[in-house]
């Protein structure tokens, strides 16, 4: 028996093969069994047999499936890494001409109450330049975030926090990769709560809204 919602797609783990597939229960007493793992239900041993041809394809497709993503997330966050860098290092460029700029008080052709206001509205597009950079970089952060909330090594076990002792997807998210994002995760809660603008996720537990 079990307590899922009947009647409505919902993503479970197939008490199975162990991955979360796709399910529309009608009953509290139907099987937790996907699709994919019914054909081999059963305790003989050709059953037996295809269960482990079944369970080694699914999961080979999951891991490929998993590592492309990952692979792309890596990608994407170098990407962003070296953008937001390039971007922050232009901008603030741009932010201290402009302020040396004020400072020495412009005398061009243009009045100086209109010269301050086109100076200031300067800035401001070069700072929302540089904060832009940043939130793209906290969205690929929050994926690799959610990722590894539901799958990463157990405290002083090698399974997984999903259950499994062999979780297929714990090879995709690198040691190095899950540096880079707590490192991300610490600057940003000691951010949320301290009141000031952060990255974190609204399903983060330290989420805070820095707007109110």
């Amino acid at each position: 028996m079990h307590d899922h919602p009947l009647h409505r797609d919902i993503d479970i783990q197939c008490e199975c093969c162990r991955l979360v597939q796709p399910f529309r229960l009608k009953s509290p007493h139907d099987q937790l069994v996907c699709k994919s793992c019914v054909r081999h239900v059963g305790s003989s041993l050709q059953k037996s047999e295809l269960r482990s041809l079944d369970h080694l394809g699914l999961w080979g497709s999951e891991i490929q499936m998993l590592t492309d993503e990952r692979d792309q997330l890596r990608s994407t966050l170098g990407e962003e890494r070296v953008a937001a860098k390039r971007e922050q290092a232009r901008m603030q460029g741009e932010i201290d001409r402009l302020t040396e700029a004020i400072a020495q008080g412009l005398t061009d052709a243009s009045p100086s109450d209109v010269q301050r206001i086109m100076t200031q509205k300067a800035v401001q597009d070069a700072e929302g330049a540089k904060d832009a950079a940043y939130r793209s970089r906290d969205r690929v952060y929050q994926v690799l975030w959610r990722l590894d909330e539901k799958h990463r090594p157990e405290d002083g076990a090698e399974s997984c926090v999903c259950g499994q002792r062999r979780c297929p997807v714990l090879a995709v998210v690198d040691a190095e990769d899950r540096a880079d994002l707590y490192a991300w995760e610490r600057r940003n809660i000691e951010r949320s709560k301290s009141g000031h603008a952060h990255g974190l996720p609204r399903d983060h537990p330290d989420y805070r809204d820095w707007r109110r």
